[in-house]
């Protein structure tokens, strides 16, 4: 998970709480629990075939189907 390494260079470098490097994370990954809400709510209407085709042909970087 990619929130650990920021959250510890957060503490360690710049010296912040805890808390506080917590806190910083979290608009990194909202914005995924508001996909997830949606995604849901699309393959529970078209069934998986099609998010994942649509997955497989979004352009993004790093993506391989």
């Amino acid at each position: 998970m990619a929130a650990a390494p920021v959250t510890l260079l957060r503490q360690s470098v710049q010296h912040r709480s805890a808390l506080l490097a917590g806190l910083t994370v979290v608009p990194l990954f909202a914005p995924l629990a508001v996909v997830a809400l949606v995604g849901g709510r699309i393959t529970s209407r078209f069934g998986p075939r099609l998010p994942a085709a649509a997955g497989c042909w979004s352009p993004r970087p790093g993506s391989r189907c």
